[in-house]
């Protein structure tokens, strides 16, 4: 990033964890400067990855009695890749894989254990985000997975197979937080929630340093080998599938408006 968009991203960081701007050291205030920095940072300059705020992750299972259970659950922030691909009539369409999930919490005081435990009510619920990412497409291998208390952050390059795969039937006492009933405790990482391989997260970095944005802007060859693997479309297919879903959107409102 260059000085005028390091300026910005710590004006927008000071707004969002001022006394005066945020007394009641919100969370949502925090959601600018993160935005800043993803959209002007990490992905400078790409085409097919987009940032998303709040993008509903769905897990559908069945009940007992044959019945359908809804669940969704909506990180911050998503990083998503755009390409193109075909609908069930052959079509082209646009395709979205996530690449990295962002959940952040407020920063209630620069005290340490205050930061430690926002950053972690945010690592558990990312982590139950990203299984719930990968139960939805299984062309999904691994995720970025990113912890944030205000400006301090920490993170996972996370594979599939290193968590508990959600269960296709709804079990009306079970809690994603601890795995399946019935786990030992030793099972279970600091975090609360069952591994099958447990990794160790990232040491905290602050974003208002110039080794915590280096350190974050470090995550974007890492998105992109994950692109890497699950691009299937070229870019001029891609543009294809955009005109083509504009085209039928159009073509929707000509009618509705009769134009």
């Amino acid at each position: 990033m260059d000085a005028t968009k390091t300026h910005n991203l710590q004006d927008a960081i000071s707004v969002a964890n001022s006394n005066f701007c945020n007394p009641d050291h919100l969370e949502f205030n925090n959601y600018m400067p993160w935005d800043y920095v993803i959209h002007e940072g990490v992905l400078a300059g790409a085409r097919s990855m987009r940032l998303s705020p709040q993008w509903g992750l769905k897990h559908n299972t069945q009940t007992n009695d044959g019945g359908e259970h809804k669940a969704m659950l909506y990180p911050d922030f998503a990083t998503l890749l755009i390409t193109s691909g075909e609908d069930s009539l052959g079509n082209p369409t646009l395709v979205s894989r996530v690449l990295m999930l962002i959940e952040i919490k407020r920063m209630i005081s620069e005290a340490l254990d205050d930061r430690d435990c926002q950053l972690g009510l945010a690592k558990d619920q990312v982590i139950e985000q990203c299984q719930y990412a990968f139960h939805e497409d299984i062309n999904i291998s691994r995720i970025v997975i990113v912890a944030c208390s205000g400006p301090w952050w920490t993170y996972q390059n996370i594979h599939r197979n290193e968590l508990l795969p959600l269960s296709d039937y709804y079990d009306p006492t079970y809690d994603p937080s601890y795995g399946d009933d019935g786990q030992d405790d030793e099972d279970q990482d600091d975090d609360g929630l069952v591994h099958l391989a447990i990794q160790e997260w990232s040491p905290p970095f602050d974003l208002r340093t110039p080794q915590g944005l280096q350190k974050l802007l470090e995550l974007r060859p890492i998105l992109e080998q994950i692109k890497d693997k699950l691009d299937g479309g070229t870019e001029k297919s891609t543009l294809c599938a955009f005109q083509w879903v504009i085209a039928k959107l159009q073509a929707v409102f000509g009618r509705r408006t009769g134009a």
